[in-house]
């Protein structure tokens, strides 16, 4: 296939293809005689992931008729996959002084705030109803359901960490509480290493660790200019929230099963990364 027409299909360059291939080998290899390659297990996946579209369709590609529920078994094998062996490897909190201090110069570069981390906001991410009764958790305060999405990114919008385990209902503060980012920043602060912040909108508490908006600023102080506010509304809206949203807008985020929903948004935010 001429490369432009594969990148148009796929997204990507051959050349992410193979190097898929040789990094999740070990997962996707044929377990059957009558198994797929792995590097059509990485196509069939990819080419989901490329445009949302639900399984059926895909299985026409690659000269193959594959069948929808193969196509499914392909594409939960890729997401698994992906969470086991490479997520890790692409979105990264930054886990020591190096890290912490090169994404802080980027923040103090480009708005004068030193000791920032990141900013922290969530998505809401529309998904299937869940049976009840646990499904009415999932109802957010606009009535859809949907997943609760908690990002975290650098000042160059580059995700640092993904949270998508809690339902519509909850609020971006509780979300925050039970993370392991938190606990990662406690840990920093009663550490006494460094001096390291967060910038979160007003719907997070102000801690420690956490920069946020002052309420109610007195007209003309340095307060009213809501600088860490503005900072994470323009970080988030550059970060790639749009990924599950077209994906579940097109059908596969809403129809996949409710113990899945996590991991295939954090191999969206993954499979972002690499493309950048």
């Amino acid at each position: 296939m001429p490369d432009k027409e594969f990148r148009q299909i796929y997204r990507v360059q051959k050349e992410l293809v193979l190097y898929l291939c040789g990094e999740l080998n070990a997962d996707l290899q044929p377990r059957k005689g009558d198994g797929l390659p792995t590097h059509l297990k990485v196509l069939t996946a990819l080419h989901l992931l490329a445009d949302g579209s639900y399984q059926r369709g895909t299985g026409q590609d690659h000269g193959l008729s594959i069948g929808q529920t193969t196509v499914s078994r392909y594409l939960d094998q890729f997401v698994d996959a992906v969470n086991r062996r490479l997520k890790d490897q692409w979105i990264i909190f930054p886990g020591n002084e190096q890290s912490r201090r090169s994404v802080a110069t980027g923040f103090e570069d480009a708005y004068g705030l030193p000791n920032i981390l990141g900013a922290v906001d969530c998505t809401q991410v529309k998904i299937f109803p869940p049976p009840l009764p646990h499904g009415v958790q999932y109802l957010n305060r606009k009535g859809v359901h949907a997943l609760n999405v908690q990002l975290i990114a650098d000042v160059n919008c580059k995700i640092l960490a993904v949270n998508a385990r809690f339902p519509g209902r909850v609020h971006d503060s509780f979300i925050f509480n039970n993370s392991s980012i938190k606990d990662e920043l406690r840990r920093l602060y009663n550490g006494h290493i460094g001096e390291y912040f967060l910038l979160g909108d007003s719907g997070y508490a102000l801690e420690p660790w956490l920069m946020t908006p002052v309420l109610n600023p007195a007209p003309g102080s340095p307060e009213a200019r809501n600088l860490p506010e503005g900072i994470v509304r323009e970080i988030e809206e550059g970060a790639p929230q749009e990924l599950p949203h077209r994906h579940a807008q097109n059908g596969l985020l809403l129809r996949v099963a409710q113990e899945k929903r996590a991991r295939l948004i954090n191999t969206y935010f993954a499979y972002y990364y690499v493309l950048l």
